[in-house]
């Protein structure tokens, strides 16, 4: 008969033989276990002189060295090796002699699972990356790819080990299913190669996340890789970093009110949304303002920025602009305008009219004059005086 054992490298395993079904019976004299592909036997059980239970046991030390005894108090009784390496996967015999009964030979196939040894995690440009990844900004594709790695092989998949006239094909480690998962949700459980590098064998899964939205900040991706229920999985997780331009900006109490020349006002300007948090600057039709005084705190999400300016006339009708931008993301730049309206006191000029010569005039000619204004808001009254305050 044959028996299917599997063991996990590194762990405690037992390959079954059935000495006697009384162990106090004298009828075993003789157990001889034998491995494929050798012809003496690794380990014996010699009772022709007494008792089996009290018998000298004998291993094959280049074989086994020190970690193989058996055992005969167990049931079913068997040959424990501890710890099972990958290159004890093979099939056994245990042969077991009987003074009056005939010689009983049991098979045994050990399958050795050798769980998944190395896992690398690598971006789209073949870096290797682990713990915070990033940043990505908003709307990205994210391409991971996960490499599990099984460890050497003794031999290939496939191959023909000949044993007793029997070829034995080796069926390897086996081969590890890989999965990315977020949390308990199942993202990707297909892996798209599967090939032999160095004597390793390399199983890659690519997850590809398309468009990347606020909602991936921080999210965590986890790299499975098992290909045994007896063991538990390996892992390997990266976190999303993102960057994320600005959502709104606005400036506060930057209405189109009337601001008086010669006053110092205040205009704050607020950004939310940006990550890293936004770069403030202030502009007057177009041009950077760079000859006024700015002060800027952050606050969590919130950028604000206090502009201080005192207006003058030539500032009237014109358009002052607060740009929010992040630094990680030039070309997302949001603004938000509010145009001055300047109030000032009235400008007088006066002149003689045109066609008037003050160098010649006579008695009895028509003079006229012209007073100029600029004001705002718009005067209402003008009063004309003749030598006023001339004595």
């Amino acid at each position: 008969p044959l028996t299917e054992v599997e063991a996990v490298e590194g762990q405690r395993v037992l390959l079954p033989c059935q000495v006697t079904p009384n162990l106090t019976a004298q009828d075993t004299i003789l157990v001889l276990v034998y491995r494929a592909g050798l012809n003496t036997p690794i380990y014996s059980i010699d009772g022709r002189n007494g008792p089996v239970r009290r018998a000298h046991h004998w291993h094959h030390p280049s074989t086994l060295g020190q970690r193989a005894y058996f055992d005969l108090t167990s049931r079913p009784p068997g040959l424990v090796l501890h710890p099972v390496l990958a290159s004890d996967r093979n099939q056994y015999r245990c042969r077991v002699d009987y003074r009056s009964s005939p010689t009983r030979n049991v098979r045994i196939n050990l399958k050795v699972i050798v769980p998944p040894k190395k896992m690398t995690i690598m971006d789209d440009r073949d870096q290797v990356v682990n713990g915070l990844i990033g940043p990505y900004p908003v709307g990205a594709p994210l391409t991971l790819s996960c490499k599990v790695y099984e460890g050497e092989y003794l031999l290939y998949e496939g191959e023909c080990l000949v044993y007793e006239g029997e070829c034995l094909v080796y069926e390897g480690n086996p081969e590890p299913s890989v999965a990315w998962w977020s949390e308990n949700t199942l993202l990707d459980d297909l892996s798209e190669e599967s090939k032999k590098i160095a004597g390793e064998e390399a199983v890659t899964n690519t997850l590809t996340l398309p468009s990347l939205t606020r909602d991936d900040l921080y999210r965590v991706l986890t790299c499975k890789a098992s290909n045994s229920n007896l063991s538990l999985p390996l892992a390997a997780t990266v976190t999303v970093d993102m960057s994320f331009p600005p959502s709104d900006v606005m400036i506060r109490g930057g209405m189109e009110r009337p601001y008086s020349e010669g006053e110092q006002y205040e205009l704050v300007c607020e950004s939310t949304g940006s990550r890293p948090t936004a770069t403030i600057t202030w502009w007057k039709n177009g041009m950077l303002m760079t000859d006024t005084r700015s002060q800027v705190s952050q606050e969590g999400k919130v950028s604000r920025s206090t502009l201080f300016f005192t207006p003058t006339l030539a500032d009237h009708d014109t358009y002052i602009s607060c740009r929010a931008q992040n630094p990680l993301l030039p070309k997302a730049v949001l603004e938000d305008a509010t145009k001055l309206i300047v109030y000032y006191l009235p400008r007088i000029s006066l002149a003689p009219g045109k066609n008037v010569n003050l160098h010649d005039i006579k008695e009895g000619d028509d003079v006229y004059m012209e007073c100029g204004i600029q004001a705002n808001p718009p005067i209402y009254k003008v009063h004309w005086f003749h030598n006023l305050g001339v004595s």
